[in-house]
């Protein structure tokens, strides 16, 4: 409904759409306002729902530039930070070049990017951690969903609007889990797209799944994230509410936003809290005022919500049932739960009636596992709910108790994917719907099969009544004409994509017609949804001469016009039912006597185990009574002839024919038994072997390996007793179990031993001996110790050592040996575990120490020592360079273009160079060296252009592979100076993106020491990673020459792959130490540090590098705080 408002101040009362006004209730002047009259969508009342906390509330409209319509929002665990796309800054007089924007997890942001190459709507974003790509969805032209790797720019796939089927691309999430999976949330139709990757990754030849939100409560989703701690998405929807649903579209739980209130949300994120790294939180960005109503608005935000993590209980109700009247239901449900919150840690259960046609009494209504008893015959539909003390969940089953005497009822959902299909006019046909569209879609109108497996009705049934129940999925009124026919077939097979395939069935000859009433209400499932009667259809199928129980029936739907239900894929408890009432007369009992056997004689007697099953007609006597008989050579003598279950007794051999007969009171039914009665055959003693004799020695046990044969006779026992026994001396023999035919025997002292394997068949006993000999103990011998080689180490750094002790495993008990590392020398030593035969040790001063590795067997000692050399301290003054924002103690806030000095024997910071005084801000520096002369080499961490420099090969140009000279004229506050071109890294194969330059050191004979990023792999060097130095030998300007090779190797020392092993700032002292600081936490070669440390390494370089590693200067107790990046380092002394 749409309302003209020249100039009038009107009050708009209905419900009304954002495009055009802002909130019902508002006035509008001089307006068009778009005003819907379809019932609100209902949050579904069956599951629970928590309410989010405010964490924290972020303006990105004033971020600078601003974002201020954030769409988008992704956590970026590479960088632990978020990713904020924006679908409408373009568009408006503040777009400064940026769409795309990294904030920190507190809302700061740290850097922005350009996807108007590719995307000028970015409505969506997700990061894929397992390649680092990102992907962007977009609505407003053919391509959905870009593929971008990181933030290059460069699109390496994409999927088309086409072939996902969406018309309003909006959210988009990833699972990274298998091969990844994406999901995308178009907020017209409020489906969920299931996106899986095709050959060639996520392109047109991906497969496509769905499922329908609106039935969950949702409206208008524009956001969808993906939870992987437990595999879940949320979907954000516009009523301030996020829904937590399965990755198949089962609804979990609510999150409720409205003490929040976000104006226009439209993007979420799971991530780290801001506060607490150990928690998890969600992030959501809301766009406020759509710049088409304001051209000028900028009201963006981004909110940090918590809420409580526990999952609802898991409720399965169990399957549908149906049962005979006056009978009992058993009621198996299952609950499963994550036991949160806690108090109170556990769930309470209970049974209820949701609808039937009598009351319905529970065994114990708040168990799980129950029965129930109906008073009137009809479909009783029951709900199992859990209640975890903060969650509510629940699940429905259809019990339907057939009349006594009177019609029985079947009731039948289409239960599997396959089963309900639609064939486009042109061909096609689709598995995979969410809805069905009876029968217009796309422009024409289609056909529609729907099939119900396992329908319970008997042959020969009469059809008393027969309907299919749908349930609305989408709000249709327009005239519509539908023709239903059965397929004509005995059991007719799921339906298959094959073209055609659903028209191309034999239809029945009888039909009906319906003409729906208009479907006003989602979710509706009354008689305005209920077919005509059906009897003539389902009547015909059941008289098929191939007709039997528990076949399927598949129904097939033409017309015009359109009605849309909800399909099996949606939710399987609203897809189409199947409901018949039949009739059959009198059915004469169902008699099995049971199997034929053959016994032996004596002792002459058959177990009989009979079953009889009856429609309990006719009404009186409604009961079955039963008789055993018998033919054969002799008498038979039953325990009790009228019970099913009995037993028969005789007194001859032979063949015997035993029936079984059951009368209803109107109809006879038998069946028979062959029961053969043999002599039983003559017993034959047991066979035994004890195995082979063995030699063993002491401490040790002898394995037996005992053999027994036997005939099964004589009956009783039927079974053969076993036992192990010992004779002769010398001493107490142990069997791990006498009665066990292979077992274990421990020996008390040495000598030769008789052990014996005896074998009792009720009537025979036969025996068999082995001989074992057992030695005596061996003597013990001393551990053998070797402490390891001689090392030299300089404080503070340690050692690792690596003892080396074996023993010959006596005396045992106790079987083993322990160790202790001691220590003598001038100072104090500290081992990380004194006991561990491998271990480290640091000490407390200079010196030489000796080290002693003792080990003691308790019955013998042994040790070895080796002399470790512990060098001074080396002194040293430190230049460095920290990402933008440092705070420095004395100096303030410290830009990632300036180069501080830290001088340890005053403890006092100073500025050294400030890149914003020669033109070099905004451009981080990541790589320095000091010259004696004060002149510096540097590399930056992007392209810029370097006012002023010489001698470059791309004019003023240098990428992040370039290392360039600053001479100075002045330093510190007011920096001077001129710059000079001095390697260009892509003479050498550096790729300036993948492998920038991170960390240089000049040798006093001019070569160069060289870390990167990422791997390294110029010059023929196949496998070189961040954690590497290589020198650089050659001739420098802007055309390099020369060769690498490898000086540090840090996968030798443990530090391993690309990440927060990454060397990103290197030095060396006059003895040849190394400091080194790395992008982030590292614990090897006996040491340990953060991205804000020095540390130092001892040892030998090359292609094997070994040493010790130990941390030098914690800036964290300097005044620099945790998580800022030491990003640049030298070191003078």
């Amino acid at each position: 409904l749409y309302i003209i408002d020249n100039s009038a101040t009107t009050s708009i009362s209905a419900t009304t759409s954002e495009a055009t006004a802002s909130a019902a209730g508002e006035s509008s002047k001089g307006t068009i306002a778009e005003l819907t009259l379809e019932p609100a969508v209902q949050l579904n009342a069956t599951v629970g729902s928590i309410t989010a906390t405010l964490v924290r509330a972020t303006a990105t409209s004033q971020w600078n530039p601003p974002s201020p319509d954030p769409a988008g929002l992704a956590f970026n665990s590479a960088g632990s930070d978020l990713l904020v796309s924006d679908s409408e800054v373009n568009e408006m007089s503040i777009w400064a070049g940026a769409n795309l924007f990294r904030s920190n997890l507190s809302g700061g942001l740290t850097n922005t990017y350009n996807t108007t190459s590719y995307s000028d709507e970015p409505t969506g974003i997700a990061y894929n951690p397992l390649n680092g790509h990102i992907f962007i969805s977009d609505d407003t032209g053919r391509t959905a969903i870009y593929e971008v790797d990181g933030f290059s720019g460069n699109v390496v796939n994409s999927i088309t609007e086409n072939h996902i089927g969406t018309v309003d691309a909006e959210g988009i999430a990833f699972d990274p889990a298998g091969n990844g999976t994406l999901y995308l949330v178009d907020g017209v139709s409020e489906e969920i797209f299931v996106i899986q990757p095709g050959p060639n990754g996520f392109d047109n030849g991906s497969s496509i799944n769905q499922f329908d939100v609106t039935n969950l409560g949702v409206i208008d989703p524009e956001g969808v994230e993906f939870n992987p701690d437990n595999g879940n998405l949320y979907v954000l929807s516009k009523n301030d509410t996020i829904a937590e649903v399965t990755t198949s579209g089962t609804l979990i739980r609510y999150i409720d936003m409205t003490d929040i209130n976000p104006r226009k949300p439209a993007g979420l994120a799971y991530a780290p809290a801001s506060n607490n790294p150990s928690q998890k939180n969600l992030y959501v960005v809301a766009r406020g005022t759509d710049n088409n109503s304001d051209p000028n608005e900028n009201d963006g935000e981004m909110f940090e919500i918590s809420f409580t993590s526990g999952i609802p209980p898991t409720v399965d109700a169990g399957p549908d049932q149906t049962i005979e009247y006056q009978e009992t239901a058993n009621l198996d449900g299952t609950v499963s739960d994550d036991g949160l919150p806690n108090p109170p840690g556990a769930v309470t259960t209970t049974w209820s009636v949701v609808t039937g046609p009598g009351s319905v009494t529970f065994g114990n209504s708040s168990d799980v596992d129950t029965t129930a008893t109906f008073t009137d015959a009809g479909a009783y539909l029951l709900r199992l709910t859990a209640d975890d003390g903060e969650n509510l969940s629940s699940d429905d089953l259809i019990v339907t108790m057939n009349g006594g005497g009177g019609a029985s009822v079947v009731d039948v959902r289409v239960s599997a994917n396959s089963d309900d299909a639609e064939e486009d006019a042109t061909g096609p046909v689709d598995l995979g719907s969410s809805d069905l569209e009876l029968v217009y879609d796309s422009g024409g109108n289609q056909t529609v099969g729907i099939r119900f497996a396992s329908v319970n009705i008997p042959k020969g049934a009469s059809i008393a009544n027969a309907y299919v129940q749908f349930q609305v999925d989408e709000i249709n009124t327009e005239p519509t004409n539908l023709t239903i026919r059965g397929q004509a077939a005995d059991n007719p097979p799921t339906f298959t994509s094959t073209a055609y395939s659903i028209s191309a069935r034999p239809t029945t000859a009888a039909g009906a017609n319906w003409s729906p009433p208009a479907w006003s209400t989602v979710g509706a499932a009354g008689l305005d949804q209920r077919t005509p009667p059906l009897n003539a259809v389902i009547q015909e199928i059941v008289n098929r001469p191939g007709w039997s129980a528990n076949n399927a029936i598949a129904l097939i739907v033409t017309g015009t016009g359109e009605r849309t239900a909800e399909s099996s894929k949606s939710n399987q408890q609203s897809a189409p039912l199947l409901h018949v009432e039949y009739t059959v007369g009198n059915q004469a009992p169902v008699v099995d006597a049971g199997p034929d056997d053959i016994i032996n004689l004596p002792p002459g007697e058959a177990n009989l185990d009979g079953t009889v099953s009856d429609d309990g007609l006719p009404a009186s006597p409604g009961a079955v009574t039963t008789t055993w008989t018998a033919q054969g050579p002799a008498a038979v003598t039953f325990g009790d002839p009228g019970s099913v279950d009995t037993t028969a007794t005789f007194t001859q051999t032979g063949t015997y024919t035993l029936t079984l007969t059951a009368y209803d009171g109107e109809l006879y039914q038998s069946d028979t038994v062959s029961i053969t009665v043999v002599d039983q055959p003559t017993n034959t003693a047991p066979t035994v072997s004890a195995g082979t004799g063995q030699s063993i020695t002491l401490p040790n046990e002898a394995t037996l390996d005992g053999t027994i044969n036997d005939d099964g006779l004589p009956i009783p026992p039927g079974t053969v007793t076993t036992t192990w026994s010992a004779s002769g001396p010398p001493g107490t023999v142990t069997f791990a179990d006498d009665t066990a035919v292979d077992t274990s025997a421990a020996f008390s002292v040495d000598g030769t031993y008789f052990l014996t394997l005896s074998a009792y068949d009720g009537q025979y006993t036969v025996e068999d001996t082995i001989e074992i000999t057992v030695s005596p103990e061996p003597p013990n011998l001393p551990p053998t110790v070797d402490a390891g080689p001689a090392q030299t180490v300089a404080l503070p750094g340690g050692v690792t050592l690596d003892g080396t002790v074996t023993d010959d495993g006596l005396p045992n008990p106790p079987s083993a040996f322990t160790t202790e590392w001691t220590a003598s020398g001038p100072g104090t030593v500290t081992f990380a575990d004194s006991t561990a035969v491998d271990t480290t040790a640091t000490f407390s001063q200079d010196g030489v120490y000796t080290l002693t590795l003792t080990a003691d067997d308790t019955g013998a000692i042994a040790s070895d020592t080796v002399t470790i050399t512990v060098d001074p301290a080396p002194d040293g003054f430190y230049y460095l360079t920290f990402t933008s924002g440092t705070t420095v103690p004395g100096l303030g806030s410290v830009q990632d273009e300036d180069i501080v000095t830290y001088d340890p024997s005053t403890g006092s910071w100073a500025m050294y160079f400030d890149g914003s005084d020669v033109g070099i801000a905004p451009g981080e520096i990541n790589a320095i060296h000091i010259r004696d002369d004060g002149s510096i080499l540097m590399s930056l961490d992007s392209d810029m252009s370097v006012p002023g420099i010489i001698g470059g090969p791309d004019g003023t140009n240098v990428d992040e592979s370039d290392v360039f000279l600053f001479t100075p004229t002045s330093t510190g506050t007011n920096t001077s100076g001129t710059f000079s071109f001095h390697f260009d890294g892509s003479d050498m194969g550096l790729a300036a993106r993948s492998e920038d330059i991170d960390a240089i050191y000049e040798f006093s004979d001019g070569t160069l020491a060289i870390s990167t990023k990422g791997s390294f792999k110029p010059g023929g060097i196949p496998n070189g990673s961040d954690e590497d130095i290589h020198v650089f030998t050659g001739t420098y300007g802007s055309e390099t020459s020369g060769s690498f090779s490898l000086y540090f190797d840090g996968s030798d020392i443990g530090f391993g792959g690309v990440g927060n092993h990454d060397i990103d700032g290197v030095s060396f002292s006059a003895s040849d130490i190394m400091y080194f600081s790395t992008v982030g936490t590292y614990t090897a070669a006996g040491g340990s540090g953060d991205d804000e440390d020095v540390s130092t390494f001892v040892g030998s370089f090359g292609s094997t590098t070994t040493g010790t590693a130990a941390l030098t200067l914690d800036l964290t107790g300097l005044g620099i705080a945790a998580g800022e990046d030491l990003n640049g380092l030298h070191v003078v002394g």
